[in-house]
């Protein structure tokens, strides 16, 4: 089953979003996610609000979350590249790899 584009995520939060706030409460989106189609788990949501929900104001900002959605994943790869070819560089000058950030 392929994701959805991000344009159809995007359609898809306007449509729960009548008033055009550009955000979702999380009661609101909890609900949904834990009624309506395949059903999350407590589970599921509780690992899904740290990435949905902006800790300043308690809602989901939905443009950021579907930014998060699409490219997390990815930032993660890149990082995960960036580590190894560091190790290699180590590796080739003879030297154990030092600790990085990532």
């Amino acid at each position: 089953m392929e994701p959805a584009s991000t344009e159809k995520l995007l359609e898809a939060f306007e449509i729960l979003d009548p008033e055009n706030k550009k955000y979702l409460t999380k009661e609101y989106f909890g609900k949904l996610m834990a009624e309506e189609g395949e059903p999350f788990t407590q589970e599921e949501l509780k690992a899904m609000w740290p990435v949905a929900i902006d800790p300043i104001t308690g809602n989901i900002p939905f443009t950021f979350y579907i930014n998060q959605l699409k490219h997390k994943a990815k930032i993660y790869d890149i990082a995960e590249v960036i580590k190894e070819e560091l190790a290699q560089a180590e590796r080739e000058k003879g030297k154990k790899p030092q600790q990085t950030l990532f």
